[in-house]
């Protein structure tokens, strides 16, 4: 089987493929329009993290101004840091009331 579709069924790296070529042939693996879908659903967990977030504190939702990374990581599987945009954007959370977005990607609609 060929490497690229191993990384894609799920499997590791054959031995002796260092981490550094396995992600690049991952990224490489990537079309821009999967690189967009992927973002957008990266967005839309952070949204939701937000949501579940704050659902959580409605006591305290007046107070709250300024939602971080931290205060969603339990909401995310693995935590915010695991989200990546394969156009290599920067993810920004953004406060209660606005969308998340991406640096390269834009804003959640």
């Amino acid at each position: 089987m060929a490497e690229l579709q191993r990384v894609k069924a799920g499997e590791t790296p054959q031995k002796g493929m260092s981490e550094q070529n396995f992600n690049r042939l991952l990224n490489d693996s990537y079309t821009e329009e999967g690189k967009q879908i992927l973002c957008e659903t990266n967005r839309r967990r952070i949204r939701a993290a937000k949501e579940q977030f704050l659902g959580n504190n409605v006591d305290k939702i007046d107070q709250i101004t300024k939602i971080s990374n931290e205060d969603i990581n339990s909401y995310i599987k693995k935590g915010f840091d695991s989200l990546v945009c394969k156009s290599k954007g920067v993810y920004t959370i953004g406060d209660k009331d606005s969308s998340p977005s991406c640096s390269v990607h834009g804003l959640l609609k």
